[in-house]
């Protein structure tokens, strides 16, 4: 995708190009709305994106069921509707997964559901040993299926919870191993908005 690519180089997000013809094809109106619900998290107007993730939900299960792709392309509906705080949308578009028996889940589908199980449950404010399992098996099941970006995005979500926990000292790993990751797959812009939070944070800790 596009715009997921462009935010992880830091290069300027351009607008996704709009449909301009009508479809049958349910593939097709998915991609486009993916890719609008993405550019509208990633430039900051995630209510805007939460707004159509329902019915995108619906048409990326009509087109990829529950294949290894569907991995790909629901976990930004249900990152949208964090973004905006929407717990309720967030869990309704969990349910389709969360309901399905564990060996109906291919391997990324579940492991992209173990962490956004754990980002829910910490802006939920649930028990913190439940927010660190998830998002330690999403880590686990992520690195098993060899998706190096979303797994080291995961490790940075992670030490963000842990620093909000005030348990900065078990965060620093994470970040750098992120660090790491991004640094070598040439994501220069996830890691500039790492750095810029992580020197953040520090700068917030020495007040």
């Amino acid at each position: 995708m596009k715009t997921w690519l462009a935010d992880a180089r830091g290069a300027p997000l351009e607008p996704p190009p709009t449909l301009g013809f009508s479809t049958d094809e349910v593939l097709v109106e998915a991609l486009h709305a993916i890719a609008d619900i993405v550019h509208a998290h990633l430039s900051g107007d995630p209510k805007r994106g939460a707004a159509r993730a329902d019915a995108t939900l619906e048409m990326v299960s009509g087109a990829w069921g529950m294949e290894d792709d569907f991995g790909i392309f629901w976990p930004p509906l249900v990152l949208a509707a964090l973004a905006a705080e929407d717990v309720d949308l967030a869990d309704r578009l969990l349910e389709p997964v969360s309901s399905a028996l564990p060996t109906r889940r291919p391997p990324l589908v579940d492991a992209q559901w173990h962490r956004l199980m754990g980002l829910t449950a910490a802006v939920r404010g649930d028990d913190p040993e439940l927010v660190e399992t998830q998002l330690r098996a999403g880590i686990d099941a992520l690195d098993a299926f060899g998706a190096r970006g979303y797994a080291a995005q995961a490790r940075e979500e992670l030490g963000h919870w842990l620093v909000e926990q005030r348990r900065p000292a078990e965060a620093e790993p994470l970040i750098e191993d992120a660090r790491a990751a991004y640094a070598g797959m040439g994501a220069s812009g996830w890691l500039a908005r790492l750095e810029g939070w992580h020197a953040g944070t520090l700068a917030a800790r020495a007040r």
